[in-house]
């Protein structure tokens, strides 16, 4: 081989080394350029929900009053509900007493908030009576969401809210004894009675369609049966009640076995004579 075609040959080999160095160094600028992107706008959506909450905390407390003559004519408050979870705990009294009226037609994933509420104000009453209305409620979206028996998912549904709100659960329920349970369960049915719940379930929907895998879509109940679902429901949770409370007064009236003094039975004397 001629130094003429050495010398094209190392030319090429230079030229190929350096074009895979250049496509090497644009992949590496894209995907600089991909991260700084993302970080960028991960950045700008935390500017913007920081500022939404600063926002939010500016307005004056009584805004809120204006805001439900409002939303009176509305199906639903979802509006309302994100407005107040930017609300500091400072200000749990005055929405807990202002909510209650309302509840019936805020998403039921925004108890959570009312039982965060109480629980920062140390009352255990309301603690205990949101936390039944919230298993209510959520029992009563999955059945017009047509999902059938979904209790497992629930179960899920309702730990992943009390995550998000940094509450125990446990601590909520702790001191609910099986009576206390059934007679607050009461009081959300008597509740319910007046003031049915009238907000849009598909949160719920989607959220229980989500954790469960054999459930690949739902398929929202037509509204003129809602009426129907819910009073299987109430029914079939007053049944319950009613079942558990006479189990326990028969518990009640079951003779007690006292384990008194034994008397020793002598041993017999197999001797012969």
């Amino acid at each position: 081989m001629s130094n003429l075609e050495k010398f094209k040959g190392a030319i090429a080999w230079k030229g190929l080394k350096s074009l895979e160095f250049r496509v090497f160094g644009w992949m590496f600028k894209g995907m600089l350029f991909v991260f700084m992107l993302t970080y960028i706008a991960a950045g700008l959506w935390g500017t913007r929900n920081w500022l939404q909450l600063k926002i939010v905390r500016m307005h004056d407390l009584g805004r809120l009053e204006v805001m439900l003559a409002e939303a009176q004519n509305a199906e639903d408050m979802d509006d309302i509900s994100s407005w107040l979870r930017a609300r500091p705990l400072s200000e749990s009294s005055y929405i807990l007493s202002a909510m209650r009226p309302h509840i019936h037609k805020m998403p039921s994933f925004y108890v959570i908030d009312l039982i965060r509420r109480s629980h920062h104000i140390s009352d255990d009453e309301q603690k205990k009576f949101w936390t039944m209305m919230m298993r209510f409620r959520l029992q009563y979206d999955s059945m017009r969401c047509g999902l059938g028996d979904v209790q497992k998912t629930l179960h899920g549904v309702i730990d992943l809210l009390y995550t998000a709100a940094a509450i125990s659960e446990q601590n909520v329920l702790v001191d609910i004894g099986t009576t206390e349970a059934m007679d607050v369960t009461m009081d959300v049915l008597a509740f319910d009675a007046k003031q049915p719940a009238q907000n849009d379930p598909t949160e719920t929907c989607i959220m229980i369609a989500n954790m469960t895998p054999e459930i690949e879509k739902y398929s929202l109940v037509p509204k003129q049966e809602w009426a129907n679902l819910r009073f299987a429901l109430r029914y079939g949770t007053e049944q319950s009640i009613n079942a558990e409370k006479v189990r326990l007064e028969r518990e009640k009236l079951k003779p007690r076995v006292s384990a008194g003094p034994q008397t020793p039975i002598p041993a017999q004397d197999d001797t012969t004579e």
